[in-house]
């Protein structure tokens, strides 16, 4: 029934446009480009059944493993996996996923959707321009048979690009949203409780490191209780009060004492004056 549905969405796009529906089992690739068999004219149209190796998948990687590590949800990475052992022992033919996709000229150039070749489950649709992954991504969990979104993305030339948003295991709700830009980490990054939906962590990053404050709060309560700082990616420790106000009277001595001798006598006039100096926030070298 699904199929039947699939392929008269295809025949739907393509009225008046004089394609057709191809079947990958008549279909042949040559340079990336699908043709019917026989023909020396790249394919124009519908074509069903695509064994997942036979289509541009690699920049799905990364997204994936992400998504499985902030989920918890090894369904769909496994399925790929599967696929993957196939496709190194040549054996497309025995495929875990399938996908059906319109194609343009012998790319793919439109929505494809992959589902599992056993029992025909949502695995992911996944937006192509001229063979390369652009626009909408969506994964789906195989963790029951509702088609549970397992996350969605948007990708510009075969990178991530836009906001990356997860949902969980057990809520389907949110549990992660991140920024990406040309594939890399830079934005806001929020992660939330699985069971409360409350914010947990927060953070910014800039090419992939962490920048500035990032925040820890209870799964339950939702209270904030931790927050750590970062400079490009390394944790900046935090220094005592008591520990940088004697570091400050250290600094204004050995430029005193530089200034006048190491045997001059300092008085507590002097003393008091460098710690009120120290409070507000002056320094020697200011």
């Amino acid at each position: 029934m699904k199929k039947l549905i699939f392929t008269l969405l295809i025949s739907a796009a393509l009225t008046g446009c004089g394609d057709e529906i191809l079947d990958f089992r008549n279909a042949e690739m040559s340079n990336g480009l699908i043709y019917s068999q026989g023909e020396n004219k790249p394919f124009t149209g519908g074509v069903t059944n695509i064994p997942l190796n036979s289509i541009p998948t690699k920049d799905l990687s990364g997204m994936l493993q992400f998504v499985t590590r902030v989920t918890n949800d090894q369904s769909l990475s496994q399925l790929f996996m599967v696929g993957s052992i196939a496709s190194l022992m040549g054996n497309s033919s025995s495929s875990a996923i399938m996908c059906d996709a319109l194609v343009k000229e012998g790319y793919l150039s439109g929505q494809a959707q992959c589902f599992t070749t056993s029992g025909r489950l949502g695995v992911m649709d996944v937006d192509y321009v001229d063979g390369n992954i652009d626009g909408g991504v969506v994964f789906y969990s195989l963790k029951d048979k509702t088609k549970s979104m397992l996350a969605e993305a948007e990708f510009t030339g075969g990178k991530l690009n836009g906001e990356l948003k997860a949902y969980g295991l057990k809520s389907n709700k949110l549990v992660s949203s991140t920024i990406w830009v040309g594939g890399v980490l830079n934005g806001v990054a929020e992660t939330f409780s699985d069971e409360t939906q409350k914010l947990v962590w927060k953070a910014t990053l800039v090419d992939d490191k962490l920048e500035g404050d990032v925040e820890e709060y209870d799964h339950s309560s939702g209270d904030l209780v931790k927050t750590t700082t970062y400079k490009s990616g390394v944790k900046v420790e935090p220094q005592s009060v008591s520990a940088s106000k004697e570091g400050c009277y250290d600094s204004w001595m050995s430029a005193y004492r530089k200034e006048v001798g190491d045997e001059a006598a300092i008085t507590s006039d002097q003393i008091s004056e460098w710690e009120q100096w120290c409070i507000e926030g002056k320094t020697p070298e200011a």
